[in-house]
């Protein structure tokens, strides 16, 4: 009986307390679209649906990156992102 009252408490505790959490935290509310997304005047795939937010969108940095030309690199142990641009066919080819 002692066993079933220690579970019931642990229980309770554990459900106010994400209860307490949920209740400070704030909601956002967004839509999932899927625009065409042209750089240059050339149609880019995207292979992730965009965010609205507030008549703001948001497209993944990453994905983002690749079709402006860069390579993304992300270093988990000083959590950076590094951009770097990819190396041009034309500027090798005028060396």
């Amino acid at each position: 009986m002692k066993k079933v009252i220690i579970a019931l408490s642990i229980g309770m505790l554990i459900g106010s307390s994400s209860m307490a959490v949920a209740a400070t935290s704030k909601k956002v509310q967004a839509t999932l679209a899927n625009f065409k997304v042209i750089v240059n005047g050339q149609s880019k795939s995207v292979t992730s649906d965009q965010l609205l937010y507030k008549g703001n969108t948001y497209l993944q940095l990453c994905e983002a990156a690749k079709i402006l030309g860069y390579e993304v690199k992300y270093a988990s142990a000083t959590r950076s992102i590094e951009f770097s641009a990819k190396t041009n066919l034309r500027q090798i080819e005028s060396l």
